[in-house]
């Protein structure tokens, strides 16, 4: 969920249209449902988040929202995004090959044992 939202966020930075889409979406949205997601957000990431929410008068909490809504209505070839954002931290890349690495020798293991 967490490298999901981040795809999201950084689409919408980089779309050169981000406040245009902010007005939009506040002028057909209903008050929008409140939920609390912890996402891990890198600094320079943050940087460009604030920026944005100043340049369109908004906030973090409002753009997360819009780039949630928008990769879930526009969601075509996201995955390969978001699996370039789950790997985008040496930490998380070593731990997702470590876990990865591991499942396959357990699946050797159970092909081996005959189950």
């Amino acid at each position: 969920m967490s490298a999901l939202l981040r795809v999201g966020i950084r689409r919408l930075i980089e779309n050169p249209a981000a406040d245009e889409a902010l007005a939009q979406a506040r002028r057909v949205a209903a008050p929008p449902c409140t939920a609390r997601v912890d996402v891990a957000l890198d600094d320079e990431l943050l940087a460009h988040l604030d920026a944005l929410a100043d340049r369109a008068g908004s906030n973090r909490q409002e753009l997360v929202h819009l780039a949630a809504t928008r990769i879930l209505r526009f969601h075509h070839n996201i995955e390969n995004r978001m699996l370039d954002e789950m790997f985008r931290a040496q930490n998380n890349r070593k731990h997702l090959l470590a876990k990865h690495a591991r499942r396959e020798r357990i699946r050797r293991m159970d092909r081996g044992s005959g189950t």
